[in-house]
């Protein structure tokens, strides 16, 4: 985790952080949704993530806050399935790999959702460069 972490939250260099941020995106993802359902498609799409991810993360801090397992787990598999859809790969294995501890039964380090803050952030905020670097006419 702390690997993934330092990956996706190191900005030392400007040059260095263009290149972080654009790998945290996969641009073959986004090419699809274009290629699939047209561009203007895919900046609704990308719009709907941008307004449900706080939602969906506040919903995931209160289940982990509550301990309620069942619920984290759920709350962490849509996430993923959200961050995938839109090419945040790194952000969705995380949370995937939180999530399989949970259903077999491991700890987790309990904080945990305070790093992956860190990690979500970077992930929207690279998503929506990349969106303005490769595709300016559909930049959400």
């Amino acid at each position: 985790m702390a690997c993934i972490l330092h990956f996706l939250t190191c900005r030392d260099l400007s040059e260095q952080e263009k290149t972080v941020k654009t790998r945290v995106v996969d641009t073959d993802v986004l090419e699809n949704l274009v290629l699939h359902i047209g561009a203007a498609n895919m900046r609704i799409v990308v719009a709907k993530v941008q307004r449900e991810v706080p939602v969906l993360w506040q919903e995931l801090i209160e289940s982990s806050r509550d301990r309620d397992n069942e619920a984290t787990e759920r709350h962490l598999h849509v996430l993923a399935t959200v961050f995938r859809s839109v090419g945040l790969i790194k952000i969705a294995d995380a949370l995937v790999g939180i999530e399989m501890k949970l259903r077999v039964g491991e700890s987790v380090d309990p904080v945990w959702i305070s790093g992956l803050e860190e990690v979500k952030h970077v992930s929207m905020e690279a998503l929506s460069l990349q969106l303005e670097r490769e595709f300016p006419a559909v930049a959400v």
